[in-house]
């Protein structure tokens, strides 16, 4: 026998269904959780997923927020090259990092996720928290 979907669902003591941990609602969709939603394992209903991905999310942004060692400002842009393209990409790829917040729940939409993956791309990351 395989397995091909592994599901694992948890309660929250705390929070009521259709309830984040913090008192928000789980109803409203950023762009990026609308499109998430598109795929849907099957035998699931859509509505069951949505708030088993929403929660998962609501989990995952509160871990992140009480362990600092997690959370993503500590790498760096490698120092400005004019190799690598015009100072003004630059500059606007260093705003973005500084005012980037994880999770479609932070209010990021794809666009500005897809911004900084073509930045990555281009300005490599430094620090301690830089891959080899």
């Amino acid at each position: 026998m395989i397995i091909k979907t592994v599901l694992v669902v948890a309660a929250d003591e705390e929070g009521q269904d259709g309830e984040m941990p913090d008192g928000g609602s789980l109803v409203s969709e950023s762009e990026a959780g609308m499109t998430a939603s598109g795929w849907c394992p099957q035998g699931l209903s859509q509505e069951l997923y949505a708030n088993l991905r929403l929660k998962a999310e609501a989990i995952v942004n509160e871990r992140l927020q009480s362990r600092i060692e997690l959370s993503y400002p500590h790498s760096r842009p490698e120092p400005y090259h004019r190799k690598l393209g015009p100072y003004a990409a630059y500059q606007e790829m260093v705003e973005l990092v500084k005012t980037y917040k994880a999770g479609a729940s932070q209010g990021e939409t794809l666009e500005r996720y897809e911004m900084l993956r073509t930045y990555a791309k281009i300005f490599r990351s430094s620090g301690p928290q830089a891959r080899p």
